[in-house]
This record gives structure tokens, sequence and C-alpha cells, in this order.
């Protein structure tokens, strides 16, 4: 039997059926994509590009887009689509152009990322040719993913600066486990304790062998109370480096404790303080030089008390008695002995001078301060290396030259320090020698000396602070960078001009030439006599006052006497005076007081001149309002200066 061929209206039939089922599994097929597409968490678009005449893109059309664009961009998907972009972003970079007409053009996918600044987020972005002119594009937020990038790069970072900056503090942290006794150590403690790195962290029986033998039982049982009980510590001991050197180091530590209350670890840092120890010995040592100082300088006042009693006796004595040859000749030595006492005297005053240490500038002979500190560091080699048999021979080549201006204390230290270096540079004698002259429009001062001179190390940090090779007996780096300093502040200048090992060294200092003070001057010529003065000498010292009372009567004044400032005031009230001589320390009413009550009451008829053993200044002299100053000891030819200038 035959099979019957289907007609042409069953075969139109089942092609509609195919095609209509085709167009469902289409439609299907593309809801399922819709739905794929509108459910991603990226960003995901579909554009067209527009181009001008010119073949350059100016803007695209967004053709599709996904649901979680919209809702990013704060519109539903029906407000976006077919929009022109410039419709929507205000601003479009040219480079997002630029990057979709080259996957447009080439049809080569690109990948890159981007950092949207009115977003405040970073996208990785994916474009890919989807047809002629369209192009898909989806951004994935990446925003936690570089800000932990960025924290973690900046972290490093924090890290990196906390170790330079634990390196310039000298400061190393460490871990230490007391029942293993394994420690862990940070780089620097590797360069405060002088071992090698390389080697790994040494242990810790190797460490304390290190620790300064008198220190070594305190910091042991200051780890064994961490240890033992959680106690913490902050200490400071001694270690000797592998070169012998040593430091001292301050240690803190805390103890870690777990979960039943035991010691688990310690943890803390070593720092190496040796620079700030040496600074602290030298403020100590500096603070105590200022207590001796005011002492000596309090010492000295007094002292020239005495001496202007001495000084007057032996000066009324030799006046008053016509005595042999022989004995006016002892006599006159006792006189240049009270008046080189006089200025060893009045160098202790400078010395103990810290009111105006740092502040008054005075122009002040060059040469005389070389001179003065040649003098006081004499003992330097006198009493140190001349009782062991070694000899050191000091010659000046002073030239004439101008003043210079300065703080002749600051200076004068200088001045030692310089002399003190050479001499602790020939520890088995040699030769100093200080030439000084003047220079384009300064004065300069050579220091030369024979000793055991310097490598290239010690030169370029010879004026660094804390920097010395003498050792810790010697030395502790701050002469010359005190020196280097003192100079700079003076607007001078400092330089080693030669140094060779074995040789010696040779250092000059130059300084401009300082303005000169006006200083009145007083030239009598052809000194006439003077009539008969009425003076009032004022002084708790009976010693001072009768010596003094006794020049003036010998001068042929006449001269009363006072013994305080009330006392003085009695007198005037009741005596015409021409003079009134005034000590400056007495009880009830001072010099000064006293002066001021003078003008007060008298205006400038009476002549007012203050006596005192210290070093009266100008500026105090014009502040009172007093016509001169005599300083203690004098001897009767100042005292007749005096009156012949008030």
């Amino acid at each position: 039997m035959s099979k019957e061929k289907p007609t042409y209206q069953a075969l139109e039939n089942q092609i509609i059926e195919l095609k209509k089922s085709q167009i469902d599994n289409t439609i299907n097929n593309d809801n399922q994509y819709k739905l794929l597409f509108d459910s991603m968490t990226e960003l995901v678009q579909t554009i067209e590009l527009i181009y001008n005449a010119q073949g350059r893109p100016i803007d695209w059309y967004i053709r599709d887009i996904n649901l979680s664009f919209a809702k990013f961009l704060g519109k539903t998907k029906d407000q976006l689509v077919g929009q022109k972009v410039s419709s929507i972003i205000d601003v479009v970079e040219d480079y997002w152009f630029t990057s979709f007409a080259s996957v447009d053009q080439t049809g080569t996918k690109i990948n890159f990322e981007h950092y949207g600044v009115e977003f405040d987020k970073y996208y990785h972005v994916t474009a890919w040719k989807v047809s002629k002119n369209r192009v898909g594009v989806s951004y994935t937020d990446i925003t936690d993913k570089k800000r932990s990038e960025r924290d973690k790069l900046a972290l490093e970072k924090t890290k990196n600066e906390l170790a330079e900056a634990h390196n310039l503090a000298k400061i190393g942290s460490w871990l230490f486990n007391p029942v293993t006794l394994k420690p862990e150590w940070s780089d620097e403690m590797f360069r405060i304790w002088d071992f090698d790195s390389s080697n790994g962290t040494p242990k810790y029986d190797v460490v304390v062998k290190r620790i300064h033998p008198d220190d070594l039982d305190f910091f042991n049982y200051s780890v064994g109370k961490a240890s033992a009980s959680g106690v913490p510590y902050n200490i400071e001991f001694r270690i000797y480096t592998a070169t012998g050197k040593q430091k001292t180091i301050k240690a803190i530590c805390q103890p870690i404790l777990g979960v039943t209350g035991e010691v688990s670890s310690l943890k803390g840092i070593n720092q190496d303080i040796s620079s700030q120890k040496l600074f602290e010995e030298d403020l100590i040592k500096h603070q105590r030089l200022i207590a001796v100082g005011e002492m000596s300088s309090s010492i000295a006042h007094d002292f020239n008390n005495s001496l202007q009693a001495i000084m007057g006796n032996l000066e009324v004595v030799i006046l008053k008695n016509n005595f042999p040859e022989s004995t006016s000749k002892y006599l006159n030595n006792i006189e240049l002995i009270i008046s080189d006492i006089s200025d060893r005297v009045a160098a202790l005053q400078r010395f103990g001078d810290t009111d105006h240490e740092n502040v008054e500038y005075e122009n002040i002979n060059f040469n005389t301060m070389i001179s003065e500190s040649l003098t006081q560091a004499r003992p330097l080699w006198k009493d140190n290396l001349e009782k062991e048999g070694f000899n050191i021979t000091v010659t000046t080549d002073f030239k004439d030259i101008p003043n210079i201006n300065c703080n002749r204390g600051e200076l004068k230290s200088a001045f030692y320090n310089l002399i003190k270096n050479s001499i602790e540079a020939m520890p088995e004698g040699g030769d100093l020698r200080i030439v000084t002259g003047v220079k384009y429009t300064g004065v300069f001062a050579i220091f030369i000396d024979t000793g055991t001179g310097m490598d290239i190390e010690t030169k370029l940090k010879l004026f660094q602070p804390f920097y010395t090779n003498k050792g810790l007996n010697l030395g502790r780096g701050l002469g010359m960078s005190g020196v280097y300093t003192t100079v700079k502040k003076h607007k001078g200048e400092i330089s080693i001009k030669s140094s060779e090992l074995g040789v010696g060294t040779t250092i000059e200092l130059y300084f401009p030439i300082g303005q000169q003070n006006n200083i009145e001057k007083i030239i009598v010529e052809n000194p006439k006599e003077r009539k008969s003065l009425a003076i009032l000498w004022v002084d708790d010292d009976a010693l001072i006052r009768e010596t003094s009372s006794d020049f003036l009567e010998l001068m042929g004044h006449k001269c009363e006497t006072a013994t305080c400032g009330k006392h003085a005031l009695q007198h005037l009230s009741e005596n015409t005076f021409d003079v009134v001589f005034t000590d400056i320390g007495m009880p009830e009413m001072n010099g000064w007081e006293l002066a001021d009550s003078i003008r007060n009451k008298w205006g400038n008829k009476i002549k007012i001149v203050v006596v005192s053993g210290w070093d009266v200044e100008a500026k105090v002299k014009n502040n009172h309002n007093i016509n001169a100053a005599l300083q203690k000891p004098f001897k009767m030819k100042q005292l007749k200066e005096i009156l012949m200038t008030v």
C-alpha cells in the first residue's frame, strides 16, 4: 500500500508550526539573555559611536544598558536607552572616545583601570566590538581592592618610615621568650649591640656578655622580675661593642601575659643614649662651672677689698717714710706682687661673669685675649706634661692689629679650646706657635702644632658635635664644635689649613674688624694743680676708709668718712662736699641707692664716684648718673687721675 503524500496545505501548516516554534525559542532565549543581562552586578552597556565628517568620535548612543548600570546612574532603562551620553553626563573625557573608537575600528578587546572622580570609585573596564560602530562595555567595581592595595602600600611606607625614625633615634625593638631564651630583633638592635645580622639573632647568653660587669647584676635582676612576675622595667646600663667601644643603653620592657596570667613573652625597645649621657654630663659640668664662676667672682670681690687695704697701707708707708734703697726695693716688689694678684683676681671675675656672657659685645684686643687664654691653659702642659718629663714650647708672633667686636667670654673660651686641642695632640711634647696679623678686612690667628695630626675622616668631622678621637678620658666631642659655633656666631671663619699624621696641624681663624666704639678719652695737657676738694668717702670697711682718707689728705684734700649710705646722707645735709666716693655693697642702703638719693636731692652739684671690687659697666654707670667708677684695688695714681676728670 503506497504512502499518501502530504497536501500542500498540510505542508504549509507544518512550516508555519516550525517557524512559530523557532520564534518562540528565539524569544525564550532572548528573554533568558535579558534576564541574565539585567541580573549582572557589573555595569554593562552597549553603545553606538557617533562620528563626525572627519571620522572623529564625538558622542555615542546608549543602545542597551543593564539594570545595575541604570540604577547606578539613578534612572530607568527606558530613560537611558536611545539617549546620547552627552545628555546624561556633562563632561566625557576624550580618552573614552579614543578608547572605544579603537575597539570599533580594530576589533581588538581592551582592558584598563579607571578612577571615576565624580563617583570616587575605581573600575576595571573591558570594551569589545559588537558590530559596526557598536561596542560593548563592562565596568567592574574594584574600589575595595584598590584601597586595600593603597592601604597596604601606605602601611608599608609607614612601617619603613617608622623603621627609619627608629634608626635615626637609635631605637631597636625586640621580642624575647623567657622559656626558650629565644629573642627576635629589629635591624637597629644589631647596630646598637654591634652584632652581624647575617649570623642571625644572638643568643641571650652571648648578648649579656657585652654588658658592663658593674651593670650585669641589675640587668639580670630586672629581666628576671619581668620574666617571673610580669614586672615591667625602664632601666639604663652600659655595654661594650665588639670593638671595645662603650655605649649607654636605655631599655624598656613590657611583659606579655597569657590567658592564665603567666608571662608568655617579653617585648620592648633598646635605645642608644650614649650621646645624650655625654651631653648631660657636660651640661652638669657646665652648670658646675657656672656655680664655680659665680662663687669665684664673689670671692674675688671680697679679695679685692682685702687687696685694697694692703695696697693702700703700703702706698701710705712708702709715701710717709724715707726708707733705704734696699728697703724701698722690697716694698716696690710687694707692690708689684699685689698688682699681679689683682690681675689674677680680675681674671677670676671675668671667668665668673655669666650675666653678660652671651649678650655684651665690645671692642677687644685680639692678642690680649689669646695671651690670657694661654695663661689660663698653662697648667695643661706645666702640670700635666712637664711632671712626666715631656716639654711643650709655646711661642707667639703677635702683629699690631686692630680690635675686634666680640663677646670676651665666648671668644676666650674658643681660644682656650684651640690651645687645649693642640696640647692634647702632643702627649709626648712638641711645639705650639700662634701667629696673628691682618688680611683683607679682618684679623687672623693661626695655631700651628707639631702634634699627631689628623686623617681625612677626622678632618671632615672635627667640628661636628660629639665627635672625638681622644677617648672618654680626654674628650667629649664638644670643644671644637663649640669653637666652630662661636666663630660663626661672630661672623668669622675657621679652617684646617693643613694636617698630616705624625707631622701636626695648622688651624686658622679669621674675624672681621670691629667698628670702634665711641669711647671718650680725657686728655689732660699740662695738668694744673686743682684746689683742695671737700670729699666724703663712704665704705663699710674701716681699713679702706682710713687708707683712702690718708691718700686724699696726702694729696692735699679734705676728707670725711661715713660707714653707710644713711650716715653719708646725714653728712651731706650738715656739710658741703665736692665729691662723694661710695662703695656699692653696703648694709641698709647700697651705693646705687645712695647715688640716686644724692641726685634727687642735690642734682649734679656733687660729683659721684663708685668704688667697688666689681668691674662696673658703662651702661650701669649711665643708669645711675654717676661721674666715674674706681675698681679695687687701686693706687694713688689712679685716684689722682679720677679727681682730675670729675
